[in-house]
């Protein structure tokens, strides 16, 4: 019984090892040898198991490349980013150089930059201007027929837009024209739902 258990850990390591230094997870795979564990996928490894290398910056989003709203869940947004697992770490989906693609989040942005809304809302707020700028044609409409809502409704745009609680009616993040941290509501309610 005992001299099982070593063999068995012997294979194992032994099988470890091969998978280890094979350049694809199809060689680990070729092995087919049922005391191996199932590999996990690359995209479960956990923070320090991996390191991502080319985070390339879309200068005009300020986000990274590629960037898109997911499918799923309409308020999340992934980017597709080249990343290269820790030396040691095997994982299935591994390609050449121990690299592979992971799903990085970002925050997607359809154009709208902060500036702009900021100053389209200060000058032109009593237009209605900032709310056409932002995809809001109804409450723009209604701000130019009443002055800016006798100038009340265009200071409260200008709180809300300085805030960043007014975004983009597509509800994608503005662009910030500087690098440096974004603004995140915090909110009561679950993430994703409309209320506020």
């Amino acid at each position: 019984m005992v001299a099982t258990d070593a063999l068995r850990r012997a294979v194992l390591s032994f099988s470890l090892f091969l998978s280890s230094t094979c350049a694809s997870s199809n060689s680990a795979r070729a092995l087919d040898n049922p005391m191996v564990e199932k590999l996990k996928p690359c995209s479960s490894l956990l923070t320090g198991q991996f390191r991502c290398l080319d985070r390339n910056i879309d200068l005009g989003a300020q986000q990274l490349e590629g960037c898109q709203p997911s499918k799923l869940q309409p308020n999340l947004a992934f980017a597709k980013v080249k990343c290269e697992a820790a030396p040691g770490v095997v994982c299935d989906g591994l390609g050449a150089n121990s690299t592979f693609w992971k799903d990085v989040p970002c925050k997607y942005s359809s154009g709208h930059r902060y500036d702009v809304s900021l100053i389209l809302s200060v000058v032109l707020g009593m237009f209605g201007v900032d709310r056409f700028y932002l995809g809001y044609p109804g409450v723009g409409l209604l701000k130019s027929c009443t002055l800016g809502g006798f100038f009340l409704l265009q200071l409260l745009d200008i709180i809300l837009i300085a805030s960043g609680t007014l975004r983009p009616a597509d509800g994608s993040h503005y662009v910030i024209p500087f690098y440096g941290p974004g603004i995140e509501m915090a909110s009561i309610f679950a993430p994703g739902s409309d209320q506020f």
